[in-house]
């Protein structure tokens, strides 16, 4: 029995989301829309189109539609040319032009992505069945900044901002901060559901189970841009892990106090806050926690591959596939149990 408030997490990874995309229409097939959804870069999107879908009462119907989309409408990805001709405009042919220029693709194509489904002027207090949590990385406070029903940025804006790969896609500048993909600090952002209350959380993960398939060998991180990515895979695989390994902590550590009620109010409570540390809302109850994810690396690889239909079918085969397998084990295990693999 799943027990509410019921939330969903989605990850990042570009065109990879695609396996997020069929591991959710096999969830809403089998279970309730979510009360709390949660997502970051191409995770944040998925997580708006359920939003959205949910409050117009067709949340498969519309699902289905951008799916299809992935598969027969991709934008193409358009070069920066005005950003490249203001940088030499204000430098001319110098070599501190190409630091100037804010990205290499224009936002274009996130912007089609997000206007193929969001009404303009949306705010996240519209969404009064699913509530939607989407995160940015602000550049100046180093920080991952969540956005929901109390913001005063409307949907659009935060969506763009938490799709703005670094580099790949020019930032976003709002309220006196630059904002860029929120994947680059939290790419799975488990711990805010579980800070506002989430007693069910499914957590749809592009890591896969097995771990990432790393080149070995003299020559293997010979390129910078090997090294950087595998650092931030490193980072952003520690991030993820680290709030699934407390709340996994904090569930054990519950069901040892209920089986000692005895013991004294102030000892109960310290050791909660061993456990949990940090500040904020914490998880005061024992959260069901199942994990949907790859055996091994989903294909296609990140932002360039939209265009590759036959790997972006095959993903969302694939999502649907392991969806339906985890919801079969989680049936299959005893009450309580506090994480599916």
């Amino acid at each position: 029995m799943i027990r509410r408030p019921l939330a969903w997490v989605l990850s990042g990874g570009g065109a990879k989301a695609a396996y997020e995309l069929g591991a959710m229409e096999l969830l809403l097939e089998r279970l309730p829309p979510p009360d709390l959804v949660c997502g970051s870069s191409a995770g944040a999107l998925l997580a708006a189109l359920l939003a959205e879908g949910v409050e117009a009462g067709k949340p498969l119907e519309l699902l289905r539609e951008e799916a299809a989309a992935w598969l027969h409408e991709s934008p193409p990805l358009g070069l920066n040319w005005r950003g490249a001709w203001h940088a030499l405009l204000r430098h001319g042919i110098h070599w501190r032009t190409l630091g100037e220029i804010p990205s290499i693709f224009s936002d274009a194509f996130l912007r089609a992505a997000v206007d193929r489904f969001l009404p303009r002027g949306r705010r996240f207090a519209d969404y009064r069945h699913t509530r939607l949590l989407v995160t940015a990385s602000n550049l100046e406070t180093g920080r991952v900044q969540v956005f929901d029903e109390g913001s005063d940025l409307p949907v659009r804006e935060t969506l763009l901002a938490s799709l703005s790969y670094p580099l790949v896609f020019p930032s976003r500048y709002a309220q006196g901060s630059h904002l860029v993909d929120g994947g680059l600090l939290d790419n799975t952002p488990l711990a805010h559901v579980l800070r506002r209350g989430a007693a069910t959380v499914v957590v749809v993960s592009l890591r896969p189970r097995r771990g990432p398939q790393v080149p070995s060998g003299p020559e293997a991180f010979d390129g910078a841009g090997e090294v950087a990515q595998r650092i931030l895979a490193l980072l952003l695989e520690e991030v993820m892990y680290r709030d699934l390994r407390r709340a996994v902590e904090v569930n054990e550590l519950l069901a040892l106090l209920e089986a000692y009620p005895t013991l004294p109010t102030p000892f109960r409570r310290q050791l909660l806050e061993l456990v949990q540390g940090g500040s904020g809302e914490r998880q005061r109850r024992h959260v069901q926690l199942v994990e949907i994810s790859p055996a091994t690396a989903v294909d296609p690889p990140g932002t360039f591959s939209f265009r590759d239909r036959r790997a972006l079918q095959a993903a969302m085969e694939r999502g649907r596939r392991d969806a339906e397998g985890v919801l079969a084990r989680w049936q299959e295990s005893p009450p309580g149990a506090s994480k599916i693999d």
